[in-house]
């Protein structure tokens, strides 16, 4: 037996020059794995739920082959998810349906997801396969040098955001890019998923690192 979580998100995307708010319909199929802790699984469930309602929505997604303004990028209050490439819809649901995957560390396992946007015409795209095929490795995202084993799409924390390396950094020092879960929803919320949540929103804003 499977399960659904769906729901409406806005977020805010570059495409070409121009920055467009979109509001997207996001359906994703789940299976809760049997004999495994429930509570833990329940726990996921709702860090899921969080990281659609909180890093997600009011993000602003940029693509990461263009150059951005240190300071627009500081200024922003916004939670900025960096993209492998354009964040056109089938890039997006990809990169949803993935992290989502991450976040269910294989004991909630989205099995497919389907998408709708704004901007879509009513088309979308049912995904139900493995998003290695079609997003980069870690050595083609961030280079031979990286501070994480995996893409922020492969990671359980909340994150959407990596940091490329600069010639010489200390790779065994990774920037404090990482919020802990339990720094973003109480223990005691977490173990109780039918309850309303005091969250915290993320800021999830990468620190900027010059070459000064």
């Amino acid at each position: 037996m499977s399960n659904t979580l769906s729901g409406e998100y806005c977020f805010m995307r570059l495409l070409g020059e121009t920055l467009i708010i979109t509001h997207a319909n996001l359906d994703l199929n789940l299976i809760v794995l049997p004999n495994q802790d429930k509570l833990k699984q329940a726990d996921i469930i709702v860090r899921m739920q969080f990281w659609l309602n909180n890093c997600l929505e009011g993000c602003i997604a940029l693509p990461m082959n263009k150059e951005y303004s240190t300071d627009w990028l500081g200024n922003l209050n916004n939670p900025i998810m960096f993209c492998p490439d354009d964040p056109h819809d089938v890039t997006m649901q990809i990169l949803i349906h993935s992290k989502l995957n991450a976040i269910g560390q294989g004991v909630v396992i989205v099995t497919s997801s389907h998408m709708t946007t704004d901007i879509s015409n009513g088309l979308g795209t049912v995904f139900d396969g493995n998003p290695d095929d079609v997003l980069p490795d870690n050595v083609d995202w961030m280079g031979p040098n990286h501070f994480f084993t995996k893409p922020w799409w492969h990671r359980s924390d909340a994150g959407m955001a990596d940091v490329v390396a600069s010639d010489g950094a200390d790779l065994k020092n990774p920037p404090d890019i990482i919020i802990p879960w339990e720094d973003l929803i109480p223990i005691e919320e977490q173990q109780s998923p039918s309850k309303s949540a005091e969250i915290i929103r993320p800021p999830f804003r990468p620190k900027i690192i010059t070459n000064d």
